[in-house]
């Protein structure tokens, strides 16, 4: 008798090969998700990072060439803070923090997060050069997975020169 070899592969070979592409297929998806995942978080962090640094490189700035502070006044604190006789003026009106300088606001944050608090405190005393304690809360409007999203609450102190 001949045997007659044709060529093909098995039912059992078809499903192995099936089974083994199907886990590849799980494990770069997985891969994938989780690297998208992660890159948003960067996205949103660096967002936020960037956000203060440069409200508080303004506020660095501007606090230590005023010349007075006229809000609040030593030993107090408040939402607002008015330097130069009044001239600039930091505040927050609708979760976006503002400098308004010769009676023009400029906006200091961006459309992606939201001044929550806010709160200057002249903890100088009125006899010596003001210092300015700031802490605010910056809350991130990017949703991240889960639906979680990013507060920060900063502080820092600034004396005028």
């Amino acid at each position: 008798m001949v045997e007659l070899k044709e060529g093909g592969y098995t039912l059992i070979e078809v499903l192995i090969y099936g089974a083994i592409f199907s886990l590849f297929l799980l494990l770069t998806t997985q891969v994938f998700l989780t690297v998208r995942s992660m890159t948003a978080n960067s996205f949103v962090m660096v967002n936020l990072q960037q956000n203060y640094a440069r409200i508080f490189s303004d506020f660095n700035q501007t606090i230590r060439a005023a010349e007075n502070v006229i809000f609040p006044i030593p030993g107090n604190s408040g939402e607002t803070l008015s330097l130069n006789n009044g001239a600039i003026v930091y505040q927050v009106e609708g979760g976006v923090l503002q400098k308004v300088e010769g009676g023009t606001p400029v906006e200091l944050s961006d459309d992606g997060i939201s001044v929550s608090a806010i709160l200057f405190e002249n903890i100088g005393e009125a006899t010596q050069t003001a210092t300015i304690r700031i802490q605010m809360t910056i809350d991130s409007l990017y949703v991240l997975e889960g639906g979680r999203t990013i507060v920060e609450d900063l502080q820092t102190t600034i004396g005028l020169r």
